[in-house]
């Protein structure tokens, strides 16, 4: 008997190791914890329907971005992101704008695919990029890389194609 759709997004779920919540009705009231479950559940479905949708579509070849790893991360998406808010302090602000900067880097680089090899890398990127433009005090790269298990040269390579590419579409935008 197959599964439904909804079965198999709490099967993955399980699988990473993403508790359930229940969130307040004011999501403002919600602990960093909760935005962390709720978002890594999200990108752990999206990751899931990329990589479904990829391997449905072989015959195209992959375009490797800076964000690819070789292989996938040992830690999960989930264990990742604490990790991250844990560390770093994360606040609620820059938890809920990574997921702006996921919807804003696939539209304007089109290379770009939350996927397994992708996501951590791009989670560091989104995190750092929101901290600094959003907080008042943040830490220096070379923390975020230590945090994130990068060379901090790395993180200023994926820092720096982050504005690049989103420069792109605010300048399009002005066209």
């Amino acid at each position: 008997m197959e599964s439904t759709s909804g079965e198999r997004s709490e099967n993955i779920h399980e699988d990473q190791g993403i508790p359930k919540v229940i969130l307040p009705a004011d999501f403002n009231k919600c602990s960093r914890t909760d935005l962390v479950v709720l978002i890594s559940r999200m990108l752990v479905s999206l990751i899931a329907i990329n990589e479904n949708s990829a391997t449905k579509k072989s015959d195209d070849q992959i375009t490797l971005t800076r964000y690819h790893s070789k292989i996938p991360p040992n830690i999960s998406i989930f264990n990742y992101f604490i990790r991250l808010t844990k560390f770093s302090s994360l606040e609620h602000c820059v938890l809920m704008t990574s997921l702006y900067y996921i919807d804003l880097l696939q539209t304007v680089y089109p290379d770009f695919t939350l996927n397994s090899l992708t996501a951590h890398r791009f989670l560091l990127t989104a995190t750092t990029v929101a901290t600094k433009g959003l907080c008042d005090s943040f830490s220096t790269n070379a923390h975020y890389a230590k945090v994130g298990g990068v060379r901090c040269h790395e993180l200023n390579i994926l820092e720096n194609d982050f504005f690049k590419e989103s420069k792109l579409q605010n300048h399009s935008a002005g066209s």
